[in-house]
């Protein structure tokens, strides 16, 4: 029962952490926070600089039929959105290493392609030379509170 109730609250902090990174990156700099219910079912939207993002904390966060889903829902908005940039985007890789050297993969889903990108390199994108300052201001937040 001790060990349910760990992991149980384990996954629950790692589901705020993803939450926390949403809203950060949801609210940088012409970045919009879709939340829960947008009928894109997507998680964040920048119109001015073309991107759509479906947002996971780490890559083992979705399971194959949920990771079908969040592909799905990118391939749906790319249809009809073609001048956009659809991004399944990973905070955390499976290893730190993997994560501090990112990745950018292209991949067709349904006709049409989607980026799955990882780690530093996604952050990268949307933090720019603001990346590193803010990386170690959400760390010591989480760390703080956790």
């Amino acid at each position: 029962m001790t060990n349910k109730i760990l992991a149980l609250k384990e996954k629950q902090r790692q589901m705020k952490v993803g939450e926390i990174w949403q809203e950060v990156l949801g609210t940088y700099n012409g970045y919009v926070n879709l939340k829960i219910g947008h009928e894109t079912g997507l998680d964040i939207l920048s119109s001015t600089k073309k991107i759509a993002i479906e947002l996971k904390n780490r890559t083992n966060t979705d399971n194959a039929s949920s990771k079908k889903s969040n592909l799905d829902k990118l391939a749906k908005f790319k249809a009809a959105n073609p001048d956009y940039v659809c991004i399944y985007a990973n905070i955390n890789a499976d290893t730190k290493n993997k994560t501090l050297k990112g990745s950018i993969k292209k991949l067709i889903h349904k006709g049409v392609e989607i980026e799955h990108q990882i780690g530093y390199e996604f952050l990268k994108l949307i933090l720019g030379d603001d990346m590193e300052y803010i990386i170690e201001f959400v760390k010591n937040t989480i760390d703080k509170y956790s």
